[in-house]
């Protein structure tokens, strides 16, 4: 198959034992009957699954990008490809692949043998230890030792984990699936004068296992926050609630503008963390009373949008490229706030560019009223066809959305 007419969507081991609320993988190898992805809906009649020594399977997704249809060839020095069988988003086993002949832009799943590295070895060994709330997760020798072997990411690269994530627009829950959620709210409180209270939530997911950790305050240079730590632990899908006074000092006045009051825990080699808003003063970034501003109502038709707090500029609107070429695409960053933001920014650019885009999420951190560059990798295979497309940024912090103009990728032989 030529390079990129076919792409490689998935590849990872049968079944999602963090949909069903557990913090470790399943150790029972799938039966040719079970519905890995939800028990609640009844399997077909299929042939039992890749038979393997150790009973477990890998799902492998293909993506056809040119939409005339195009056949596949796969290879890998682990996996037996030999022995691939058709099966569905749900990853219910079916009929055995002859020929991988993929339809234009037609996504299929497959389900091969695990090579005994890949399996989840609880037969032979114990179960890895849980770090406690702030500790590291434990080194790749250690999860091996323990069948727990991580062959690529766990956690998200952009850290705290913002727990409203569909704020985001963000689809899917990170990486993790937030075993453990926290909510702070309300959203904003405006032009407090003196001490005012907030209120921390936090649910568990887990539906086997009860979670420890600590819940710690963020607040602004010069406030304070009463509990600045909460110790907590939850049942198995359990919730706490507590208030917590916060002070903006009365000796100092505090700053007009935007300032952030978080509340973090650590779970599963993450922080997770919400964001109430503090105004002190008026503000162009404030909601206003009445009908929405025009800019607002415009969409992507408008020049100018609506102040946030934080400005996103790309340094430059077109990269002309050759193949091999090694540069980077920058985007701009100037928080107008009193305040720090951090945040992540993703890029999206349409199929067949992400060869040239190997680092799309990048996180940052922009002091309060300064600016900042955030550098993407940009790679041009050297085989990489003359064309063009498009990158455009998203820029994500506090439950906040930005999208920058587009930026042109236009690849000259």
């Amino acid at each position: 198959t030529p390079s990129r007419d076919v792409l490689l969507g998935t590849l990872k081991s049968t079944g999602n034992p963090h949909a069903h609320g557990r913090t470790h993988s399943s150790t029972e190898p799938l039966p040719s009957s079970a519905t890995p992805a939800s028990q609640a809906l009844p399997a077909p009649e299929a042939p039992p699954s890749p038979a393997a020594p150790n009973g477990h399977t890998v799902t492998i997704r293909l993506v056809e990008s040119t939409g005339s249809g195009s056949q596949a060839e796969l290879s890998s020095p682990v996996l037996p490809l030999d022995t691939l069988i058709h099966s569905d988003l749900l990853e219910r086993p079916g009929t055995p692949a002859a020929a991988l002949d993929l339809n234009g832009f037609e996504i299929a799943t497959y389900l091969t043998k695990a090579p005994d590295l890949l399996a989840p070895a609880a037969a032979q060994t114990s179960p890895a230890p849980v770090p406690a709330a702030g500790q590291a997760r434990p080194d790749a020798r250690s999860a091996a030792e323990h069948g727990q072997l991580e062959l690529g990411p766990t956690v998200e690269p952009a850290q705290p984990v913002y727990s409203r994530y569909w704020l985001h627009n963000k689809g899917p829950a990170p990486l993790g699936y937030l075993p453990i959620s926290i909510a702070v709210g309300p959203d904003l409180v405006a032009s407090p004068e003196r001490p005012f209270e907030v209120e921390v939530v936090l649910s568990s997911h887990l539906t086997e296992e009860p979670h420890e950790g600590i819940v710690d305050i963020r607040v602004p240079d010069g406030w304070a926050a009463t509990p600045a730590q909460r110790p907590f632990r939850l049942a198995p899908g359990g919730h706490l609630r507590f208030p917590v006074t916060i002070d903006p000092g009365a000796a100092t006045p505090p700053r007009r503008g935007l300032h952030f009051v978080a509340a973090r825990t650590h779970v599963g080699g993450q922080v997770v963390e919400d964001v109430t808003t503090v105004a002190v003063g008026d503000g162009p970034e404030l909601p206003v009373a009445g009908p929405p501003p025009e800019s607002a109502i415009r969409g992507t038709t408008s020049a100018d949008a609506r102040p946030t707090g934080l400005s996103v500029t790309p340094v430059t609107d077109t990269l002309s490229l050759r193949p091999g070429d090694r540069t980077s695409l920058s985007l701009r960053l100037t928080n107008t706030t009193a305040d720090e933001i951090h945040g992540e920014t993703q890029l999206a650019s349409p199929w067949g560019t992400w060869a040239m885009l190997p680092q799309v999420i990048q996180g940052f951190t922009v002091p309060a009223g300064e600016t900042i560059d955030v550098a993407f990798p940009v790679n041009v295979p050297a085989d990489a066809p003359a064309g063009h497309a498009w990158a455009m940024a998203k820029v994500m912090w506090f439950g906040r959305c930005q999208y920058s103009p587009a930026i042109r990728l236009e690849v000259s032989r």
